[in-house]
């Protein structure tokens, strides 16, 4: 018999994995793996409807010049306003190392903190849990990711009735496609 899936797990399950197209690669420090915040912001929308709507968030940017810092709490809701949680604080240096002002730091540390907001309700869970550290789970995905691929371009769509031609256009199109990911 099969195990009964959780209702409380039904939104993280639906928006746990991370296509590899969203991701990249960050060599900073030991290195980690960033999240596209658009993708996660499209994610939220597909599960809830449209922002301001079906969920949303409310931040509060300030900038403190004396310490060079810019920090942003965001506080992220989702059925109504009422239904809220956070907020989360993401803290980022308004100049960057040659003393220059970073002009786009205000809208990092808010995108920042809504990211991580989002990740609580399970959007790219796969990331955060660590799962993007492992070589295995990885190829797994790249092999999903190109088995999806591979089945949305058909033979038929191909102008050249030979099936080898098509076949290599499909691996074609499926290389072009993830190439350069991680």
């Amino acid at each position: 018999m099969a195990a009964k899936a959780n209702p409380n797990m039904k939104v993280w399950d639906a928006v746990e994995q991370t296509p590899i197209k969203h991701t990249k690669k960050v060599n900073v420090g030991r290195g980690f793996t960033a999240i596209d915040a658009q993708y996660c912001i499209m994610r939220a929308t597909e599960v809830f409807g449209p922002v301001g709507e079906g969920w949303g968030w409310t931040a509060d940017t300030n900038i403190v010049p004396e310490f060079n810092f810019v920090s942003s709490e965001v506080t992220v809701w989702h059925g109504s306003p009422a239904n809220s949680y956070g907020p989360f604080t993401s803290i980022i240096q308004l100049k960057n190392k040659n003393g220059a002002l970073d002009t786009d730091a205000p809208k990092k540390c808010t995108t920042d903190a809504l990211t991580k907001c989002l990740s609580h309700l399970g959007i790219g869970a796969d990331i955060f849990l660590g799962k993007y550290d492992d070589n295995k789970y990885i190829a797994e995905l790249r092999a999903k990711e190109s088995e999806k691929i591979k089945n949305q371009f058909s033979v038929a769509d191909h102008p050249d009735p030979d099936e080898e031609a098509a076949e290599r256009a499909a691996e074609r199109v499926v290389r072009e496609t993830i190439a350069g990911d991680l």
